[in-house]
């Protein structure tokens, strides 16, 4: 089995995939920790151009922050879901929809207060997503990309090795909300990438924030749901 690296990038967690010529990175972390991204590599003896691809699960600015750093010192492809791509290229600022109470209001102060990362133009090399499922293999990568809407209508999730899902905001592992994410653009759509996802039968999913879960746990509050 491969040995994948948790990199905590501000609130975000950030991963490290192997392939057979260095690294994916999954999302860039929150904005202005570039020079941390970096500390931390130092840490553990990974160089910046080992990383050869970079998934961004969706377009918040968590996820995308370092974004511009990172291409322009690794040279690394970009891989998006098509519905993210305005994001990207417009400096839009996200929609975020609070699930619960605590959503909500966080959804008011972030919408006045945050700024929307530099915009980041893609190139010919990246690798823009339209199908539901994205075989990784022909990149040295025992996994694949699922489309996985709901949080945004563009998000995707990364099942590796049949065993661990890395799933960006589709899912949250925070106290009192775990593991519905604090915002989504569409419940239903929400639910349904749960059901993908676990289809898959992942043993352990890893989000962008707060600590890995079972499976069991997810399918335990998707039943009580439906």
């Amino acid at each position: 089995m491969s040995v994948f690296k948790k990199l905590c990038i501000g609130p975000t967690n950030c991963f490290l995939i192997p392939d057979n010529k260095g690294y994916l990175l999954i999302d860039t972390g929150w904005p202005g920790r570039y020079c941390h991204f970096l500390n931390i590599l130092k840490r553990i003896h990974i160089n910046i151009s080992e990383i050869n691809l970079i998934l961004l699960t969706h377009h918040h600015y968590d996820h995308i922050g370092n974004l511009n750093q990172i291409v322009l010192h690794s040279q690394a492809r970009v891989m998006i879901h098509s519905q993210e791509v305005q994001y990207l290229k417009n400096r839009t600022k996200a929609t975020l929809k609070g699930t619960n109470f605590t959503g909500k209001l966080l959804s008011k102060f972030l919408s006045k207060f945050h700024s929307p990362p530099q915009p980041f133009e893609l190139r010919k090399q990246d690798i823009i997503l339209t199908e539901s499922v994205f075989p990784l293999h022909h990149l040295g990568i025992e996994g694949i990309v699922l489309h996985t809407p709901g949080h945004t209508l563009g998000s995707i999730s990364l099942i590796f090795e049949g065993k661990f899902a890395f799933v960006g905001d589709t899912i949250m592992n925070l106290p009192f909300t775990s593991p519905l994410p604090l915002f989504a653009e569409d419940l239903k759509l929400l639910f349904k990438s749960w059901e993908r996802i676990l289809s898959y039968n992942p043993q352990t999913i890893y989000p962008a924030h707060g600590n890995s879960i079972t499976a069991s746990k997810l399918y335990s509050k998707l039943k009580n749901i439906s």
